[in-house]
């Protein structure tokens, strides 16, 4: 902060430096106030920007999710269709084998240990 003094008589030298100190003051005080409010300005502007910014990207994301679930929905049908023509002979046919002694897990209870039965599928 500067006080600007003037040289003048002894009485009005120390009223003419107490009332520019005050001048300055204010002119600091305004400033800091014109500052804050464009700071204020330049983030609002920011948030704005920002918030369209994820409105957009939101509806981009909403639109592939609606195109992946698409995409989905026609590799289950492809999939369930596939997998209903599959048949032993095929599969025989393809080189796959009847699995031998498979071994299964089962839990009678809550309490107690995990039995392991072996059971041959036929």
């Amino acid at each position: 902060m500067t006080t600007r003094t003037y040289t003048m008589h002894q009485g009005r030298t120390t009223a003419i430096t107490r009332t520019l100190a005050q001048y300055d003051i204010r002119d600091v005080v305004f400033r800091a106030a014109l500052s804050l409010i464009a700071a204020a300005l330049v983030l609002y502007a920011y948030f704005i920007a920002a918030t369209v910014a994820d409105v957009i990207a939101r509806t981009h994301a909403e639109a592939n999710t609606v195109a992946l679930k698409s995409e989905v929905s026609a590799l289950e049908t492809t999939y369930l269709a596939r997998s209903a023509g599959i048949t032993r002979t095929l599969a025989t046919e393809q080189g796959f084998v009847e699995a031998q002694g498979t071994l299964f897990a089962s839990v009678p209870s809550a309490g107690s240990a995990v039995a392991y039965v072996s059971h041959e599928v036929r």
